[in-house]
């Protein structure tokens, strides 16, 4: 399992603070890690726990022809996201662990991996990311 192999890699450890990501790094590293805020998924703000039929179209519309600039009332914007992962992932290159695991959530795996690669932005979403998969990034 690639999940239980983690454990035995020296490594720093971060998570999103978020219950579904802390409960997989609890699990995984006991107490041994740290959250950091700008691992959240993104903050769709009146939004969330909403089903999407139940959004009015008149403000849903705008957010799904430019999502990356236009954020949902009182969320944020994919800009947003992108913007604060990007200074996570700048920070931790500063530091010297030489190996890290990030505990996340899809989109933000998608980003940094979009981030640290060469893969086009417009193309990050589309980044297969699946659920307790592991992805390893070199830089």
């Amino acid at each position: 399992n690639q999940l239980l192999h983690l454990q035995n890699i020296a490594a720093t450890v971060y998570a999103s603070p978020l219950q579904r990501c802390t409960k997989l790094a609890t699990y995984l590293f006991e107490a041994s890690y740290t959250t950091d805020n700008r691992l959240k998924e993104m903050n769709f703000g009146k939004w969330e726990m909403q089903d999407w039929h139940d959004i009015p179209t008149e403000e849903i519309t705008p957010w799904m022809n430019d999502y990356f600039t236009v954020a949902p009332p009182e969320g944020e914007s994919m800009e947003e996201v992108i913007q604060r992962v990007k200074e996570f992932l700048d920070e931790l290159k500063q530091q010297s662990s030489e190996r890290c695991i990030i505990v996340a959530h899809a989109g933000v795996i998608r980003i940094a991996v979009g981030l640290l690669g060469e893969t086009p932005q417009s193309e990050w979403m589309s980044l297969k990311v699946g659920y307790g998969e592991v992805v390893k990034v070199e830089y």
